[in-house]
């Protein structure tokens, strides 16, 4: 199973390492589709959660990828990859927990 970068941590934290021009031209490229209800799709919004992240340091998945479960995920580093060192790698790690004990203060709910 294949889940958009868009609505996991994960790929938020990815996102959020991309410049401010870079991060408006995300939704036109990725086309955002809903996975759940929670799913964020409004390109505005997207553009707005990515730039959030940045600034506090951590993507949350809110339910946007599965009920009842929420994620949150940081970009640990970015180092040269091994393979080819014109290219960057992400390093970045996630913590799951269910929605109804994630803290409320991490998730900062803004819908």
């Amino acid at each position: 199973m294949s889940i958009p970068l868009h609505c996991t941590a994960i790929g938020k934290a990815i996102l959020s390492g991309l410049s401010r021009a870079e991060l408006r031209e995300v939704p036109a490229r990725i086309r955002p589709t809903a996975v759940t209800p929670r799913t964020i799709i409004n390109p505005d919004l997207l553009i707005a959660r990515l730039a959030a992240v940045t600034e506090r340091g951590y993507a949350v998945d809110d339910e946007e990828t599965e009920a009842h479960i929420c994620i949150f995920a940081d970009r640990t580093c970015n180092f040269p990859s091994c393979l080819d060192t014109s290219e960057t790698s992400i390093l970045a790690k996630r913590v799951l927990c269910g929605a109804s004990h994630a803290p409320v203060s991490l998730v900062r709910r803004e819908r």
